[in-house]
């Protein structure tokens, strides 16, 4: 597989989506809870960061109108049993529907790598990233991985730092990445910096404040980074 490759099956996978509802765990300035933040925007404004109050509120009135129907389209997890099974019920969702997190967007960057014939099944994984983590992305490597390779790394900067990471693919659309993963680190920190300054929220269950809206930098960043052990599968 080439990292040209690996961007368009991102690319393709972020467009799919894009003609739908998106995803359900993003909002734009909303506190814990999901109200809105409107000091927060107003604090902006007068700072001099953002020229007008009302657009930005109008986009995140938006996001949230989109997240909400993403949530009530999703494919219920008791409706498909693989990732394939999930692919399939993707795949005939009406375009005004499609709806998908980090764990459907990983699975259509796994068939598109698989159909288009970039990489065999058993060099296309399935990664999630678990507790306190709660994400997912799709791993392409050149060779099939040894057992020792598909032992859990303990975080994603340990799995960045492993001796064939910059022989292997990342392929995250939710993230809008796409790079060696070695450089995954970098890039989602940036990502994750970026959507800070935009005044994004995560949808995350394990932090401090229980279940709720986190911003996408400090404590989800960190946690993401550093504390939540990857598993691997490989899908042949």
């Amino acid at each position: 597989m080439l990292l040209e490759q690996a961007n368009e099956v991102k690319d393709k996978v972020r467009k799919y989506f894009a003609k739908g509802n998106k995803s359900s765990n993003k909002r734009y300035f909303v506190k814990h809870d999901g109200t809105y933040d409107i000091e927060e925007i107003k604090n902006r404004t007068a700072s001099g960061l953002w020229s007008n109050m009302d657009q930005r509120l109008k986009k995140a009135i938006k996001r949230t109108d989109l997240g909400m129907a993403a949530r009530k389209n999703r494919p219920d997890e008791d409706k498909w049993d693989t990732l394939f099974e999930l692919v399939e019920i993707l795949r005939t969702m009406p375009k005004e529907k499609r709806s998908g997190n980090c764990m459907e967007m990983a699975a259509l960057s796994a068939y598109y790598v698989i159909v288009r014939d970039y990489a065999k099944p058993d060099c296309t994984h399935f990664v999630q990233i678990t507790k306190p983590g709660d994400h997912a992305f799709c791993l392409v490597t050149p060779n099939k991985l040894s057992d020792c390779d598909l032992t859990p790394f303990s975080s994603v900067t340990a799995f960045t730092k492993s001796a064939s990471a910059s022989k292997w693919f990342v392929i995250d659309p939710w993230l809008n990445v796409a790079c060696f993963a070695n450089e995954y680190l970098f890039s989602a920190h940036g990502q994750l910096e970026k959507w800070g300054w935009e005044g994004k929220r995560i949808a995350w269950k394990h932090g401090s404040q229980g279940q709720g809206w986190y911003p996408a930098t400090g404590e989800y960043r960190n946690k993401f980074e550093e504390e939540a052990p990857l598993s691997i599968d490989a899908l042949g």
